[in-house]
């Protein structure tokens, strides 16, 4: 086989799914110069589709299949001029599977969904391959059911396999699976090290159930009902290790079906250790104190800053041991896993002790109307004031305070938020005298509820914060307080700015502090959006998208839906899956309280094919072209007309300059094809017609001139010939379509005959009063005189005559006959001689007798003759 070697190829066997299939079939070859016969027989054993031409259009063609059952598709390859590839395929054309596949699946909590591509009672239901892919192109599934756990879209293709390998009965079907409401969560830092705190948030203001799972664990940590959270790496949770968090979402449209979202984190593992055998250095100068650090983790490395301290790479149970240390506060440092915790070690001195030179106390936080008031240390001086500086250490080694000591025998220390802290003074002469004991400053707790960090609004928001506690709450804008609400009352939100709400304890006697949580409010603009029909193809499929009119749509969120209120796609783009009542609704993304106004629209069936009808005027012999019209009604559905003319040698021509017209002339014998198309180009039907110019030049005989007599109801009986049908119109209108006529009244007559072809002919008479029977003959002629010879002339009226001339003697010497006599057209006539020679000149006797078969009338009348010389 050559390159150009025609083969016929297409599927063996083709599905219905939707009430017809589509397949191509290709015949190889030159596209450029072979010419194509295709023809497909369906399982009647008609021929309902043929296609022949040139070119890339007639080498490969879409054949539609709408009847179940074998069918033989056949193609003639034609290379100048002689057929040089002839094939036949039989096409199986058998009933597809029922595509049960939703448009859209909801994943409920941490429940699976199983998916269906088809029912199981389809016919030939084991004989299908299936193939799943995820968004990602990977193969997830090889069966007709897919357990799906993730979010997202899924695909399915299912098939035969054909004897070559192929695919047949290719059925693919996509699906969204997710949950009702659209979020994701975002976290601080998805690494963190055990004992900080970690923010985890959505993007939409939702109040949900938190919790997490650590891995290889089965049962998940409950950690409470809010808008966001904030984690305690060391207390919420089980140490360090793989979490996944969850945050379920209860949606009032889909009650029975809790949104839920997941985010993963890791807590590393920190470094942990302790110190222990700390001796006092004996004076405030002197360098004799010690203390150990008792490793209970692996220690990348460890610092002790005031002393210079650096090393590295400790193993667990190791103790370290610093000795020669003066007195004072000394901050630990230390890394594990990049990792990092700090603290401090209190070196006491005996010489002086700290309680012999000053005393500190620690005063807690207190509650206000807004919140907490922080704590303080208060300095008493034993025996008067010391000179030099002090320091306020937290627990975790950070300087808060370092300032002159006050000329003043007591002094507070103030602003020092609910901590652990250490003091010290260093003297005048650098002796440093710690207080020998960590001061705790106690932390009032607070209140607890929760209220989302930032707020989309529509319109307006109504703003509850939650609690399980019994709270009031009081709303500010800036310092403008907007009121206050008790714990399930909302505040309704309509103006964009920064806010603060307040919650406290609704008793006298509050055992916690105020809280007071700042959030935003955001106002968005309303949303224009509507609904666009943006692509359609010849089979029915329709892309339908979201139109945003310039909006970001990554900031909205998209839902289609069917009449039912289903989601039946997401996303900008939809392709609907029926022709049905629909609607779109977008609002913004961020805001789960904007009240959605559903557009409505309807996905129209479209239409495939149409009735159409060619009426051609008959092409008569002697007619130079003849009309051809395309008539439909549906013409509305027309947006394009094309024309193709096929002559007796079988060369085509496109008729271009006939594009778009429904009414065309043609002056060429040959095979006419018309085909029309929507406005999209797809073809809705075709039509064909021969066209042969009639031979037939048979024409109707009638006279010029016909008498009636409408006294008595008389006239004469016209007889045109043979034809098809008949017209006899008097003065324009018609009275008569018998093939044969009498006229009854005097005027202007035509008659219209139409032939077996089509073909219409006319002719013209008329016809005049004749009630009376005339005729006229000389009495008298000259011999050899052409000019004065003998004639008859008679009137309409009469029919046949016979004339008979007798001389003197009773001798006949003329006779004559007509039995076709035409009125005013001179018969019988006489030269005068008998014998062949002139007739003596004297007195002759004329006799004419007449008759009318149409009037009923036979009479004879005589007259003399003069013959003169």
């Amino acid at each position: 086989m050559t390159f150009n070697d025609p083969e016929l190829v297409g599927p063996e066997r083709l599905c219905i799914v939707f009430g017809a299939v589509i397949a191509e079939f290709s015949a190889g070859g030159i596209a450029a110069s072979d010419r194509y016969e295709w023809s497909v027989i369906n399982p009647s054993g008609n021929e309902y589709f043929t296609a022949s031409g040139r070119g890339e259009n007639y080498e490969t063609i879409p054949v539609r299949f709408t009847d179940l059952g074998p069918h033989t598709v056949t193609v003639s390859v034609s290379r100048s001029g002689a057929v040089i590839y002839s094939e036949s395929r039989t096409v199986e054309v058998v009933q597809g599977p029922e595509l049960i596949l939703r448009p859209d699946y909801l994943l409920c909590g941490d429940e699976p969904t199983t998916i269906s591509a088809i029912p199981t009672s389809t016919p030939g239901f084991a004989q299908y391959t299936f193939e799943w892919r995820n968004a990602a192109d990977q193969i997830v599934g090889n069966s007709n059911e897919l357990t799906v756990t993730e979010e997202g879209p899924y695909f399915i293709s299912l098939f035969f396999t054909n004897s070559g390998g192929g695919q047949d009965c290719l059925i693919t079907g996509s699906t969204f699976v997710g949950p009702p409401d659209d979020f994701t969560l975002s976290i601080q830092q998805p690494d963190a090290c055990e004992g900080e705190f970690v923010a985890v948030t959505a993007d939409t203001p939702l109040r949900g159930d938190w919790s997490a799972l650590k891995q290889g664990e089965s049962q998940r940590i409950n950690l409470g009902n809010s808008f966001s959270l904030n984690i305690d790496t060391e207390n919420d949770l089980e140490g360090p290790g793989d979490y996944t968090l969850f945050f379920s979402v209860a949606n009032p449209q889909n009650p029975g079906c809790t949104s839920e979202k997941s985010i993963a984190f890791s807590i590393n593992e920190g470094p942990l250790y302790s110190p222990q055998n700390i001796i006092s250095a004996s004076d405030c100068d002197v360098n004799n104190g010690s203390f150990e650090i008792l490793t209970e983790s692996v220690l990348d490395e460890l610092k002790i800053i005031e002393l210079g301290f650096e090393g590295f790479n400790f193993a667990e149970g190791e103790v370290i041991s610093f000795s020669n240390v003066p007195s004072g506060i000394y901050t630990v440092e230390t890394n594990t896993n990049g990792c990092f915790r700090t603290g401090i070690v209190i070196v006491p001195s005996l010489g002086p002790e700290a309680s012999d030179v000053f005393e500190v106390t620690a005063v807690g936080e207190t509650c206000d109307s807004l919140g907490t008031n922080d704590g303080q240390l208060v300095v008493t001086f034993v025996n008067g004031v010391v000179q030099g500086d002090y320091r306020v250490v937290t627990g975790n080694g950070g300087v808060v305070k370092e300032e002159p000591v006050p000329n003043q025998n007591q002094f507070v220390i103030d602003d020092l938020p609910g901590d652990f802290y250490a003091f010290e003074i260093i003297d005048s002469n650098g002796c440093v005298i710690p207080w020998d004991a960590v001061l705790d400053v106690s932390k009032k707790n607070l209140v607890t509820f929760s209220v989302p960090s930032r707020i989309n609004v529509c319109e307006s928001f109504d703003l509850e914060p939650t609690t399980n506690e019994d709270l009031e709450f009081e709303l500010f804008r800036g310092t403008e307080s907007l009121g206050t609400r008790d714990a399930g009352e909302a505040f309704q939100l309509t103006e964009a700015g920064d806010y603060s709400i307040v919650g406290r304890e609704k008793t006298s006697n509050p055992e916690n502090c105020p809280r007071r949580t700042n959030f935003r409010v955001d106002v968005s603009s309303e949303i224009q959006f509507d609904v666009a029909l943006t692509q359609e193809d010849c089979f029915g499929n329709k892309l339908y998208v979201a139109e945003l009119f310039g909006r970001d749509p990554e900031s909205v969120i998209i839902r289609w839906r069917n009449g039912d209120g289903e989601i039946v796609g997401r996303g900008e783009n939809w392709i609907p899956t029926a022709f049905d009542t629909f609607f779109l609704e977008v609002q913004p993304r961020g805001s789960g309280f904007c009240a959605v106004d559903p557009l409505e629209f309807v996905v129209e069936e479209p239409v495939f094919s149409i009735d159409i009808d060619l009426q051609v005027d008959p092409f008569c012999i002697d007619s130079p072209f003849t009309v051809l019209a395309l008539e439909s009604d549906q013409r509305n559905l027309i947006a394009d007309i094309q024309w193709i003319f096929l002559d007796q040698d079988g060369n085509e021509t496109i008729l271009t300059q006939f594009d778009g017209l429904d009414v065309i002339t043609v002056e060429e014998e040959g095979t006419y094809e018309v085909l029309v198309f929507n406005a999209l180009g797809c073809e809705l039907a075709n039509d064909v017609v021969l066209i042969l110019r009639s031979l037939d030049d048979r024409r109707p005989s009638i006279n010029e001139f016909y008498s009636v007599c409408a006294d008595i109801n008389l006239g004469e009986t016209i007889s045109p010939g043979e034809f098809e049908s008949y017209e006899w119109l008097l003065e324009g209108n018609l009275v008569s379509t018998d093939s044969v006529y009498k006229p009854q009244l005097a005027g202007a007559y035509t008659l219209i005959v139409t032939n077996s072809e089509g073909c219409s002919f006319e002719e013209s008479f008329e016809a005049f009063e004749d009630c009376e029977f005339q005729y006229v003959f000389p009495t008298g002629m000259i011999l050899d005189n052409p000019e004065k010879l003998f004639e008859i002339y008679v009137n309409d009226a009469v029919e046949s005559a016979q004339v008979w001339i007798h001389n003197r003697q009773g001798q006949l010497i003329f006779f004559c006959e007509d039995f076709n006599v035409q009125t005013r057209v001179p018969f019988c006539q006489w030269d005068g001689t008998f014998g062949g020679a002139n007739v003596p000149i004297g007195t002759y006797t004329v006799t004419l007798r007449y008759n009318s078969d149409r009037f009923g009338v036979q009479e004879k009348v005589s007259r003399n003759l003069v013959v003169l010389n």
